[in-house]
């Protein structure tokens, strides 16, 4: 009776690791796109805040757009994977002491490198961050 049983069992471990390993493999590939779209998510949100920050420090609006373009497109430069397309939009309509100074960034990533996932092959992350304008500093 005992090796009817062991009989029966042959070819089962094949079998499991025929099913278990593509499972494996899609949940790596989803983990590994989660941490790339969350990793993005919080690069581009911080270089929305520099953006905004380093345009609330400009003496004028044309100066304050110039420089947080400049700020996001440095703080996004050395990141992997690169942003294929990176678009920094800056709000001055309520530039000025005491005003407000916003910076919009989104960044297209690239993510059809990571193969087991019906995924698009690339994702846009945006961020918007605000920064008020100190009322101290002198401005012409």
């Amino acid at each position: 009776m005992a090796s009817a049983r062991c009989r029966d069992d042959r070819g089962s471990a094949a079998l499991e690791v025929v099913i278990i390993t593509p499972i494996v493999f899609g949940l790596l590939s989803f983990v590994l796109f989660a941490g790339r779209t969350i990793s993005s998510r919080q690069r581009v949100e911080q270089a929305s805040r520099d953006a905004a920050r380093a345009a609330s420090l400009e003496p004028t609006a044309g100066r304050a757009i110039a420089a947080a373009t400049q700020t996001a497109t440095q703080s996004l430069a050395d990141q992997t994977p690169a942003c294929a397309n990176l678009d920094v939009k800056v709000d001055i309509t309520r530039f000025g002491p005491g005003g407000v100074v916003s910076a919009d960034v989104s960044c297209t990533v690239t993510v059809s490198d990571l193969s087991g996932l019906p995924l698009p092959a690339d994702r846009t992350i945006t961020a918007r961050s605000a920064q008020v304008i100190d009322t101290h500093t002198d401005r012409p």
